[in-house]
């Protein structure tokens, strides 16, 4: 656990069928600064690589079954709001717009 979390680092299983939202509730919640829009999700096991993962829809709905269960080697990456948005390209303004 990264990023956005009151408590963040390596957390062990504590059961079979730990879910994403108890991992979040061990880890303190998200703080205020977190961007659960952006939350990357990655499963080590047969090299899954990254997962999409509604972390917004698990916080509605705990359990549900976006409310996935963890494996062994899961990470989850929650990034800081920061509302910029890079602009590129062809444009007349390129730059980064709030």
């Amino acid at each position: 656990m990264a990023g956005e979390v009151r408590f963040p680092g390596t957390y062990a299983l504590s059961r079979k069928d730990e879910r994403v939202s108890d991992l979040l509730k061990r880890a303190g919640g998200l703080l205020p600064s977190a961007y659960a829009g952006g939350a990357q999700f990655f499963r080590a096991v047969n090299q899954a690589g990254r997962v999409n993962l509604d972390l917004e829809r698990v916080l509605e709905r705990p359990g549900g079954p976006e409310d996935v269960a963890l494996q062994l080697g899961d990470s989850l990456e929650i990034p800081e709001y920061l509302p910029t948005v890079r602009v590129e390209g062809a444009g007349n303004a390129a730059g980064s717009l709030l």
